[in-house]
């Protein structure tokens, strides 16, 4: 028997905030995204997860969900929301960036709860701030949330509004990247100096809300992308066009592409990215 030994990543010790409005039909999701997160080869992973106001009994069926995926270091908050707005808990991971920054912790994510989210998607982002930061570009590489139904991958946020001929191409080294015009970022990611940056930044507070016309929760899941942004740019969001794949979030639920009346989900991802590509030839 051969025995596949998978090498850890002492330089990586992620922080992740999940958004997680209690539904017992989201439950699946949830194990997913936990056990894809229990793959992977760090020695050190902090996960939050923000809930809104349980029960003894709801929050028991948290705790033998937690033990399923055999994951450790996991801490709950509970945030009562039964008096504001749900999607609050999109905005509370904002509270615990200073911690973040005090840590010991290298990178923060946020992300719903219903998002999978596999390591190569986290090799390719500190890779390529890597890139960006040795050109002196205020660039962030982009995740680009995606949606299989009916045997195909589908675009969850790059809708038939975003017109491919017009989209900006930048080379940066060796590497090709596209600036969408569709911007939303299904998840966060930040460093220290962009968790410190964020929280100087106007897109910390709900006073940001429609920014690039984007509502409440999406301010707070993306606004952090509009600050300082390159001139000549929509946003700082850039999404690489060669080995695309390895920028794709999972969102699991595929409800927009099942839903014939959303604009989102209906673009095959691969034929999206095939076609940039082919622009650059």
């Amino acid at each position: 028997m051969v025995v596949v030994r998978i090498s850890v990543n002492k330089m990586i010790k992620p922080w992740i905030n999940f958004a997680f409005l209690y539904q017992e039909e989201r439950f699946g999701y949830l194990e997913t995204v936990l056990k894809t997160l229990a793959e992977w080869p760090v020695d050190d992973i902090k996960i939050m997860l923000a809930v809104n106001q349980i029960s003894n009994e709801k929050l028991d069926k948290l705790f033998a969900l937690w033990a399923r995926t055999k994951l450790s270091n996991v801490i709950v908050e509970l945030i009562d929301i039964s008096t504001i707005n749900p999607y609050f808990l999109q905005w509370k991971h904002k509270d615990h960036l200073q911690e973040f920054i005090d840590s010991q912790y290298t990178h923060f994510i946020y992300s719903d709860a219903d998002i999978e989210i596999k390591y190569g998607v986290m090799e390719y982002w500190v890779k390529t701030k890597k890139l960006f930061d040795e050109y002196k570009l205020n660039f962030i590489p982009g995740t680009f949330r995606t949606e299989e139904f009916e045997g195909v991958v589908r675009s969850s946020d790059i809708t038939y509004r975003t017109n491919i001929p017009e989209l900006k191409i930048i080379k940066i080294g060796t590497k090709k990247f596209f600036s969408p015009q569709e911007p939303f970022q299904g998840i966060s990611i930040f460093n220290k100096e962009m968790a410190e940056e964020h929280l100087h930044s106007p897109y910390v507070s709900t006073d940001s809300v429609g920014v690039y016309g984007f509502g409440y929760s999406e301010t707070g899941i993306s606004g952090y992308i509009f600050h300082n942004t390159p001139e000549g740019f929509i946003s700082r969001v850039l999404f690489p066009i060669d080995n695309y794949t390895k920028c794709w979030v999972d969102h699991l639920p595929s409800n927009y592409a099942a839903n014939p009346n959303k604009e989102h989900g209906k673009i095959h991802a691969h034929t999206l990215f095939q076609k940039i590509k082919n622009m650059t030839r």
